[in-house]
């Protein structure tokens, strides 16, 4: 009876270790698969804030607002990043790799590159981030492109 006990003990703890791995798996971040899918496709900007309620992240959507335009023909894509509804993998994410403080606000540009280009703890004024932009050489190219299909 013993021996019996000890095997099926032994059998839910393999089956919980399994359980737990597959979770952990499944369990990735939606924003770092978001920047890894965006890789030479699009550049990122991260707006993270505590909540929709910060003073900080409501100057920076209005920052934007206005500028649907320069976003789409620079390739970006925004995200909203809120802490107060972000999954627990997201928070580590953004924790762990693209060092953002919980429960600050933050901006980041990612390039198209991956790499960050931009980190800010105040709104980001739109004409600096195009600037920034523009003057990349990866943006240079893009322009002469455009300029040489019209």
């Amino acid at each position: 009876m013993r021996n019996t006990r000890r095997i099926v003990a032994h059998g839910w703890l393999w089956m919980a270790g399994l359980f737990l791995l597959a979770t952990n798996a499944l369990a990735q971040s939606r924003i770092e698969k978001t920047v890894k899918a965006g890789k030479w496709q699009q550049r990122i900007l991260i707006v993270y804030a505590p909540s929709d309620q910060s003073a900080d992240y409501r100057q920076q959507k209005e920052l934007l607002a206005d500028e649907t335009a320069g976003l789409d023909d620079r390739d970006m894509l925004v995200i909203d990043a809120l802490e107060n509804r972000l999954a627990t993998a997201d928070k580590t994410y953004l924790r762990d790799n693209l060092n953002v403080t919980p429960g600050n606000f933050a901006v980041l540009l990612i390039g198209k590159d991956g790499g960050v280009k931009i980190r800010q703890t105040k709104p980001l004024a739109t004409k600096a981030l195009f600037a920034t932009i523009d003057g990349m050489s990866m943006r240079q190219q893009e322009m002469r492109a455009k300029k040489r299909n019209q």
